[in-house]
């Protein structure tokens, strides 16, 4: 018989986008503990079609699975949360609808959260998958995991970007919530304040070992054109932010490299040259390179732009601006 409390909660948010759903319930189902210690809840954001959710989500219900339905549609953080608050265990894993994990992934943490329950978060490395689901690559962030547990000092690795992808992570609900939870004012990238919040606050454990795959679709925030002009913006912000609680703690820090916010920038450059409307973008994005804490960001985009892909957009930029 299920305990009232589990253990692991798994949540999974979804909001029209089902094309992946099934793969992602599949790899928990293979990964399940049991209802005795996990529980699995999906919660539908008011999506378009609820139908077409209730029936990805109906064969595998029969009582595993439960399904929850917002009649209205809520922001990014504000989402998250109410997911979270739908769940009972004492830690809980966001799966994003089009990401997986791997058969082992909560058997291969239950050692780690038993021996260090007061811990903030629990993390490893992901693959990357294209649309088919099928590797692309491996995340490799050797100074961070470590199969040890992680140390405040280790947030310097937050400070230049999320190192973090949301299907490798577990965190510890009492340690969340002593946090502040999501921030409903971060509107792209929640996550990335909560874990760099969560290690600040108890510490972390992350292992070396591949847990989880991590989708990079088209249809992924990080994707949408129209989406990373404000994203950027908020990379800056929180990076400013991050920094200032890092030099709190451990004195001055030079944020030399900025990869999440140079590639979303270089995307951006690629992109928008296919596209009309492009002088704007382009004008957005040096609006922000001009930020005097941008320097390091700009010598990176410059070296990127310099190299045989760069030289592409470039040329492609010329056609259009000419056009």
């Amino acid at each position: 018989m299920a305990t009232e409390f589990p253990l692991i909660s798994v949540v999974v948010p979804v909001r029209n986008r089902v094309s992946y759903l099934s793969d992602c319930l599949s790899s928990v189902i293979a990964a399940d503990l049991g209802s005795a210690l996990m529980e699995i809840v999906v919660v539908d954001n008011a999506s378009d079609e609820p139908g077409k959710v209730e029936e990805i989500v109906a064969p595998y219900s029969k009582g595993r699975i439960r399904l929850v339905r917002h009649d209205v549609h809520f922001p990014l953080s504000e989402n998250w949360n109410r997911c979270v608050d739908e769940t009972k265990g004492a830690w809980v894993h966001v799966l994003h609808d089009d990401d997986i994990v791997m058969p082992h992934f909560y058997s291969s943490w239950l050692g780690v959260i038993r021996e260090f329950p007061d811990i903030g978060i629990v993390a490893s490395p992901v693959s990357f998958l294209d649309e088919k689901g099928n590797k692309k690559s491996s995340q490799d962030e050797a100074n961070l995991f470590k199969n040890a547990l992680v140390e405040k000092r280790e947030l310097k690795a937050f400070l230049g970007g999320n190192p973090l992808r949301c299907p490798a992570v577990m965190f510890n609900r009492s340690c969340w919530e002593a946090i502040g939870k999501f921030r409903p004012e971060i509107a792209y990238a929640p996550d990335w304040i909560c874990w760099f919040d969560l290690v600040r606050y108890k510490r972390g454990y992350f292992s070396t070992d591949i847990k989880a795959g991590y989708r990079d679709s088209p249809s992924s925030i990080t994707n949408n054109l129209a989406k990373v002009f404000d994203w950027l913006k908020e990379i800056v912000a929180i990076t400013r932010r991050n920094v200032r609680e890092y030099r709190k703690q451990f004195g001055l820090v030079f944020v030399f490299r900025w990869p999440t916010f140079v590639n979303a920038a270089y995307r951006m450059v690629i992109v928008s040259a296919q596209i009309q409307g492009v002088r704007s973008g382009l004008a957005t994005l040096f609006r922000i390179l001009i930020l005097p804490t941008s320097m390091p960001a700009r010598i990176q985009l410059l070296w990127a732009l310099g190299s045989a892909g760069g030289r592409e957009a470039q040329r492609r930029l010329r056609l259009r601006v000419r056009s």
